[in-house]
């Protein structure tokens, strides 16, 4: 049975509200339920957000009219509320991340609209996921159980909202802290109960959303890759094509699996190590490194989670002097030129320049 989940939830988090949801599918589309939610395929192209959305990069025919939101390329929410769509939303990560901090403690509690037995019954599912992120070896991801009121996430029932073919849905990070709320559909997919295993996969699924990973192979499913952000971690399949991570928990579509992979949790620990210094903060290059490349633009990989701001500063040095500086988005990766010799090039905060790494490398231009 449906609760007003949605609302009560906005008003025990107020703190926490996001401007995204992320929904996942179940494991295949099926025929719609003569009871499920309706949409409208016409939008009005003059309604603030939609303007902000199709100046984000989605497109017009993408976007679907649901009870107060917006259901974008059926996998995102949007407010219709202008002013409630503060934020943006491989293995991959989005724009908006918890931060370091943020990820130590992150209290979660079962709204009473879960149902305690029964095929509704997503209790002991959702206990043995956060046990499960909690136990990653190296990563300092950790989700407690709470009873108390006042919780970083809640976990609840949808209000009628998810499609028949959606599972469950999830917040994304906002302001630093945890993806707010993960709702569950409880008749998804024709009323058809869900088995312990696919409860397991899905709600493993929803906490990496509220962190701020994103679908390790939404590019393949065309998925955007730029408005809401999908930026993909280094040494990790890229999702597009047959580069793919099969295994992955945050695969979108079918549950496959409620075991992470072996790339899921390099990319748990590239983004939230248990131990960590800024000497850790950049990726790559690295330091000493030699690097022989055909253009004279590589990929400069840093930590996004390590600095909680919107831009980092990049600065460029060619044999001792200064060549260049750039402020550029903290989403952990930038396109930067090199000259042929020795080369330095250091990511600091912009509010606090104490707060920075810098990597030596010679580059060749062959």
């Amino acid at each position: 049975m449906k609760t007003n989940y949605l609302k009560l939830a906005s008003a025990v988090i107020l703190t926490c509200t996001c401007m995204t949801i992320v929904s996942c599918d179940t494991e295949s589309p099926t025929t719609e339920n003569p009871n499920s939610k309706t949409s409208s395929l016409t939008v009005d192209k003059n309604d603030p957000v939609i303007i902000e959305l199709l100046n984000r990069g989605y497109k017009l025919e993408n976007i679907k009219d649901i009870d107060k939101y917006y259901l974008v390329e059926d996998d995102m929410f949007f407010y219709k509320t202008k002013s409630n769509n503060t934020s943006k939303p491989a293995q991959a990560h989005a724009n908006q991340l918890a931060s370091m901090s943020a990820v130590t403690n992150i209290t979660v509690r079962i709204d009473s609209s879960i149902p305690t037995s029964g095929p509704d019954d997503w209790r002991s599912a959702i206990a043995t996921a956060l046990s499960d992120w909690s136990a990653i070896q190296g990563c300092r991801v950790n989700f407690i159980l709470t009873t108390n009121p006042i919780c970083n996430i809640l976990i609840g029932a949808d209000e009628g909202i998810l499609p028949n073919s959606v599972a469950a849905a999830a917040f994304l990070p906002s302001g630093e802290a945890p993806g707010s709320q993960i709702a569950i559909n409880l008749d998804a997919r024709n009323d058809i109960p869900f088995t312990e295993t696919e409860k397991i996969h899905v709600l493993k699924h929803e906490l990496g959303h509220t962190i701020g990973f994103q679908h390790t192979n939404g590019a393949y499913f065309g998925e955007s890759t730029n408005a809401s952000g999908y930026n993909v971690i280094p040494n990790t399949p890229s999702g597009f094509g047959s580069n793919q991570d099969f295994s992955s928990v945050m695969n979108t579509s079918a549950p496959l699996t409620n075991v992470f992979s072996s790339l899921d949790i390099f990319a748990f620990k590239y983004l939230f190590p248990d131990n960590y210094s800024m000497n850790d903060l950049i990726f790559s290059p690295v330091e000493g490194e030699s690097i022989i490349y055909g253009s004279n633009t590589i990929q400069l990989y840093w930590r996004p989670s390590f600095i909680s701001e919107k831009n980092v500063k990049v600065e460029m040095f060619y044999e001792g002097q200064l060549a260049y500086t750039l402020t550029t988005p903290n989403i952990g990766v930038v396109n930067i030129t090199c000259s042929s010799g020795n080369c330095k090039v250091r990511v600091s905060s912009i509010s606090n320049p104490a707060f920075y790494d810098e990597a030596n490398f010679s580059f060749i231009q062959d």
